[in-house]
């Protein structure tokens, strides 16, 4: 009983400094596909780094269609190129080896990014699976569950050595 409380507050403390720490290290995965962005239009904030990875046959590339940051240079496929966005304001981007090809990322003033199903990648995770890309939210998650199973058994240990 007596250890139930400090177990509590390190459990917190420590979930606490993950999902911080987490939510500071946001990245957005965009697939170049042969003709398309996937995702073509992003929400995000300030200092997240988005990720272009060509999953087609054809070369690409991402470019500022106003002389602006991005600037890949050609992706082949499984090639990537990635920039971290500090400053609000809307980036327009394009493939110039196939101009149809467009993009915009819009990065917020830090009050939050838009969750509608435009600004989510499907389908190209690492572990194959279809569902969207919601953030790093799951190793908080499980550092939560872990400590919390770990606490409830050290106590458990504890009351039975006492007699």
């Amino acid at each position: 009983m007596r250890w139930t409380l400090p177990l509590v507050l390190i459990s917190t403390a420590v979930v606490m400094l993950f999902s911080s720490a987490t939510q500071a290290q946001e990245s957005v995965t965009v697939s170049i596909g042969d003709f398309y962005f996937d995702s073509a239009a992003l929400t995000v904030e300030p200092g997240t780094t988005v990720t272009w990875t060509n999953v087609g046959q054809a070369p690409h590339n991402v470019t500022s269609t106003d002389g602006g940051p991005l600037a890949s240079g050609t992706l082949q496929n499984g090639g990537t190129y990635s920039y971290t966005f500090e400053e609000p304001g809307s980036y327009a981007y394009f493939c110039s080896i196939h101009p149809n090809m467009v993009g915009s990322v819009t990065v917020t003033d830090g009050g939050g990014a838009s969750d509608d199903a435009s600004s989510q990648s499907y389908g190209d995770s690492d572990d194959g699976s279809m569902l969207p890309s919601t953030g790093g939210i799951s190793l908080t998650v499980a550092l939560a569950a872990l400590l919390v199973g770990a606490g409830l058994l050290g106590r458990t240990l504890l009351r039975r050595r006492v007699p």
